[in-house]
């Protein structure tokens, strides 16, 4: 089977003893057999669907939720960040993270975990079905890969 290899290397020169440090992580998931590319440039007003995730694909920008191996986002702008929005099926658990210029977010797994109060034990546990995004202050070049089996 095909495998997809993310390799991920951070780098570190103090500014004080000049000591470099060097930090590598690769990681290996197999049975990706398939690799989607996709590129958007989300307004900064209302958020635009991205990708959906379904029991059965139904159409263009839905993958079967199944066959999901990996998903990277990519904030490629220089300066502007934007916001990206996860929520299932009831959109009733949502998440949402900032990403910054040039930084990613990774996913390996559609599920999360939601609580509508604190942190607690007993959480609800749910799995993502949408994927939307706004840019903050500009539009932004934004990449998505997707991997799947």
């Amino acid at each position: 089977m095909p495998d997809l290899t993310i390799q991920t290397r951070e780098t570190f020169t103090s500014g004080i003893s000049s000591e470099a440090l060097a930090f590598d992580k690769t990681l290996t998931i197999t049975g990706v057999n398939s690799i989607q590319k996709m590129l958007f440039e989300p307004p900064t007003t209302g958020q635009t669907e991205l990708i959906k995730f379904a029991a059965s694909a139904a159409g263009p920008g839905i993958l079967r939720a199944g066959d999901f191996k990996y998903l990277r986002i990519t904030n490629f702008d220089g300066s502007n960040a934007i916001e990206v929005y996860f929520s299932d099926t009831s959109t009733n658990h949502y998440y949402s993270i900032q990403l910054n210029a040039g930084c990613s977010y990774i996913l390996t797994s559609l599920g999360f975990d939601a609580s509508d109060t604190a942190l607690a034990s007993g959480v609800s546990t749910a799995s993502i079905n949408k994927i939307q995004a706004n840019s903050l202050t500009a539009a932004c070049n934004v990449e998505l890969i997707v991997g799947l089996s």
